[in-house]
């Protein structure tokens, strides 16, 4: 589960671009790289947490050790912006 250990330097070396770049086109696709180098990582946390809850157990996401317990409160959040951004 090192990957989103790996995401997150990626979007760091993306930020610190875009804070040296002097283009401004270079600048926003830096920003939008980091973005998307977030969101991946985000989503990666989250699949982990999936699985620790469906497995009743602790999984270690990025160092940090995520319960059973945590996971679902996490997936129980989630679903409720979800279900609040689609009315």
């Amino acid at each position: 589960m090192s990957q989103p250990i790996t995401y997150r330097d990626h979007a760091a070396r993306c930020h610190a671009e875009a804070a040296e770049a002097t283009l401004d086109n270079v600048r926003e696709r830096c920003l939008r790289a980091e973005a998307a180098w977030l969101q991946m990582a985000d989503r990666d946390e989250s699949i982990a947490r999936a699985r620790a809850n469906r497995a009743g157990g602790d999984v270690t996401v990025g160092g940090v050790t995520v319960t059973a317990k945590e996971a679902a409160e996490d997936l129980a959040s989630l679903t409720e912006v979800s279900l609040g951004d689609a009315a």
